[in-house]
């Protein structure tokens, strides 16, 4: 996150909205297939790139339902990263501790 704050000053604020719904128990995004809707992938415009959200950030967050638990897994912007691949989530999945 550092790093995006250095490119993207306002970053945390583009960031508040989606935090207060996932706080919420709100299930922002989209399913990624292939993990049995546990993992979300939702766009969020950046206030400093002024693109809206198709060339904002995405933000990746993990479900587990049993435990009541929604973490964020990733944050990038479009601008840097396409897109983040099956193998990579299933890392950030296996180092996030529940």
């Amino acid at each position: 996150m550092r790093r995006l704050k250095k490119s993207y000053p306002r970053i945390l604020d583009d960031l508040k909205e989606i935090t207060e719904a996932l706080k919420a128990g709100h299930l922002v995004g989209d399913p990624i297939p292939g993990f049995s809707r546990r993992v979300y992938k939702a766009r969020i415009p950046s206030s400093d790139m002024k693109r809206g959200k198709r060339g904002g950030f995405r933000i990746v967050y993990y479900v587990v339902l049993d435990k009541a638990v929604i973490g964020i897994l990733t944050v990038y912007a479009k601008s840097r990263q396409e897109n983040i691949d099956s193998a990579s989530i299933r890392q950030l999945i296996d180092s996030f501790e529940v």
